[in-house]
Order: C-alpha cells, then structure tokens, then sequence
C-alpha cells in the first residue's frame, strides 16, 4: 500500500467488501489451507465457457463440501480433511479456487472433476 501526500491518486482497489469477510478470507488463506499438505488452485480463464462462481459452487457442494455461512461474497467451503476458498474480488468478473486436502488421492479426484465439468485453467502459482 503506497503512503505519502498522492498516495490516493494510485490505483487502489479493495480486497473484500468488508473488513469481517477480509478476515475470513486471510483465516482460511493463511492458518487452514496450509496446514492440508495437498493444494491446487485454479483461475477463471478469459473468453471461455467457465461457469459462473456460482455454478462452480454448486459443483462444490455436489463433491461432498458444505458452504460457510460467512462470507457470503466470496465463498469458503469445508469438509473433514479438506477446505477451498473461491475468491470474488469486489468489482470484478474474475475469480479464482483454491483447495487443499490431507490426502493426494481426494485432490486427485477433486481436480479430475474440477477439469472434466469446468473450464478453469490450473494456476502456476
């Protein structure tokens, strides 16, 4: 974050819609997924037939996780050994996934399903 005089003639932009759902957000970011040894992430690709955050949510619900109540702008789901967070940044189209489980065999078969109903591309990152 710039600071000075003219730090608000820079391009900021906000994170969450609120400073709880940042909270969550950063939770689940930094102190749940990683302590889940097995992570992927995935990125909404441009000019492609990538369902909408909600349809990809619903497809989510379907593999056995269950939706937080909180947030309810961007999404965060659990299930025993598993979590994922789909990010909606505030003003924009775009999202991405991120997941993580304690066993590669359930990230396997997560990501299987992701790529054969999706179009979402996995992030390198």
């Amino acid at each position: 974050m710039p600071f000075g005089a003219d730090a608000w003639k820079t391009k900021l932009h906000r994170e969450a819609i609120s400073i709880r759902e940042l909270l969550f957000l950063w939770a689940v970011e930094h102190v749940h997924l990683p302590a889940l040894p097995h992570q992927a992430s995935y990125v909404r690709r441009e000019g492609h037939s990538t369902p909408s955050a909600e349809d990809l949510a619903r497809l989510i619900e379907k593999m056995g996780f269950a939706r937080l109540p909180y947030p309810r702008y961007s999404l965060l789901f659990e299930r025993e050994g598993a979590a994922a967070r789909l990010y909606r940044p505030p003003d924009s189209p775009h999202f991405n996934l991120r997941v993580g489980m304690q066993r590669p065999k359930e990230l396997e078969r997560f990501q299987m399903l992701i790529e054969d109903n999706t179009d979402l591309r996995k992030s390198p990152f």
